[in-house]
């Protein structure tokens, strides 16, 4: 009979995240995880099965805690506006104030990734694919209630919206200072006009 885990799963999980957020998935080795987690090969094979699976599991969660984030912000009573000021600000936020040097988007830096394979790189797309659509049916309730013009376009809006916090997680990487991010945040809800 297998000895229960001596590891707090979900503690693995996050040090694993920070890694394969700040090296990347191809960048990430198991001496890299073994660092981080204080694991040993066989513990992490006999949990995980492998470093692709591992990952998999890690971006699931990811995307699960940043689902329930998201659509609590869009199907909140706040107006259309400061919803989506919130959104492109908390990403500013996180960028600035998150640890272990957590910078940019977990999801986009895995989409920049060249080696991460067909079936996680298809995934990811579905992941930020809903993520707009929580966006979209904001905007679409927004206009119903008179709050965006009938002229705006929704899922034109999500996804501009989502370009710009993708946008503004990219530009934190080159180093600007962060009341120049927020003043291109604020001059994009210019588009909610």
């Amino acid at each position: 009979m297998a000895r229960p885990p001596s590891y707090d799963r979900q503690e693995v999980l996050e040090q694993v995240k920070t890694i394969f957020w700040t090296q990347g998935y191809a960048a990430t080795s198991i001496k890299d995880l073994m660092a981080a987690t204080g694991l040993q090969p066989g513990s992490i094979y006999g949990a995980f099965k492998n470093k692709k699976n591992l990952f998999r599991i890690v971006l699931e969660d990811h995307f699960v805690e940043l689902e329930a984030q998201i659509r609590a912000l869009m199907e909140s009573d706040q107006p259309i506006r400061e919803r989506m000021e919130t959104f492109l600000m908390d990403a500013i936020r996180q960028d600035y104030e998150q640890p272990d040097n957590r910078a940019g988007s977990f999801l986009l830096n895995t989409l920049q990734e060249t080696t991460i394979d067909p079936e996680t790189m298809e995934r990811v797309r579905e992941m930020i694919a809903t993520l707009e659509k929580l966006l979209e049916n904001a905007l679409r309730k927004a206009q119903m209630k008179g709050e965006l013009g009938a002229d705006k376009e929704p899922a034109v809006l999500a996804s501009y919206f989502m370009t710009v916090m993708f946008g503004l997680r990219v530009q934190y990487r080159r180093g600007p200072r962060r009341s120049q991010l927020e003043a291109v945040a604020r001059t994009a809800l210019c588009a909610l006009a």
